[in-house]
């Protein structure tokens, strides 16, 4: 079975929404869009597949690619990246995001219905050091309880 995420750089002649369900219509727009191909998508492909190598097992179990390596080659705006459901898909998802956001691209897992946005080429640069050779997902933050903030006086 597979698992696509979408990747795309945003187009400067169309604004990015903050809302994450105004950027599905807005990817079906983008995907008509061919303008050759991406530099940042084959950097891409190239730190995925430095970490992941396509690798066949005959058993078909290691495999994390769905169609054999990503190379980011490809002309479109969006890059429908397939990802095998293998034990390793939340773990290759989770580093696909992170390296994609580090490159400035956009991330959309339609699966989860999830969004993905880069952070301003500033921000990027003060954090670029900081990526974790093989990062997970952040998770979402939950308010502590009242008590977590009141530390006890005069013990």
């Amino acid at each position: 079975m597979s698992y696509v995420i979408q990747i795309w750089e945003q187009p400067a002649d169309l604004a990015l929404s903050a809302n994450s369900k105004a950027v599905w219509p807005m990817l079906d727009l983008l995907l008509t869009r061919s303008p050759g191909p991406n530099p940042k998508y084959i950097e891409l492909a190239r730190q995925l597949m430095a970490q992941y190598p396509d690798v066949r097992d005959p058993k078909g179990g290691a495999e994390v690619w769905l169609d054999g390596p990503a190379d980011g080659s490809g002309v479109a705006l969006v890059w429908n990246l397939g990802l095998s459901r293998c034990e390793r898909l939340d773990e290759v998802r989770a580093v696909v995001i992170v390296r994609a956001n580090a490159l400035g691209l956009h991330v959309a897992d339609e699966q989860t219905g999830k969004v993905f946005l880069a952070k301003p080429a500033a921000s990027r640069a003060k954090t670029a050091a900081l990526v974790d050779e093989t990062p997970t997902e952040p998770a979402p933050l939950e308010p502590l309880p009242a008590r977590a903030y009141i530390r006890p006086m005069g013990r």
